[in-house]
């Protein structure tokens, strides 16, 4: 299984397989204010930051399989880890109540995740 993601070109490479990430686990506040800081007694979103640099968000954060646990949240934020599942080059559009698409950020994503372990 190949790692990734340390560009781009990578990323477009291995879209759409199995893929080991190796990163910083960062629990995230989506919102507009970037300054906002993440609490860890709720769920919510998370991502990867790579070796090189690149944000990996875990799940669609608009959906329900990016709204991380209390639980995952508290144990990895701040930790190197390594996350196995099936990356995507970007995120899907929200669609809103009135069916129209949402302002939506475009990270890369790994979906399908299969596993998140702490590594040294």
């Amino acid at each position: 299984m190949p790692a990734c993601c340390a560009s781009p070109e990578e990323i477009d490479r291995l879209a759409g397989t199995s893929v080991r990430l190796v990163g910083v686990y960062q629990a995230m506040v989506i919102a507009q204010r970037s300054d906002a800081k993440p609490d860890l007694s709720q769920a919510g979103a998370a991502g990867i930051l790579s070796e090189s640099g690149q944000r990996v968000i875990l799940g669609v954060y608009h959906g329900a399989d990016g709204v991380r646990s209390i639980e995952e949240r508290q144990q990895y934020d701040g930790k190197r880890v390594e996350v196995v599942g099936i990356l995507e080059k970007r995120t899907p559009v929200s669609i809103g109540p009135d069916g129209q698409a949402e302002a939506t950020m475009i990270n890369p994503y790994v979906r399908s995740i299969a596993s998140i372990r702490v590594i040294e």
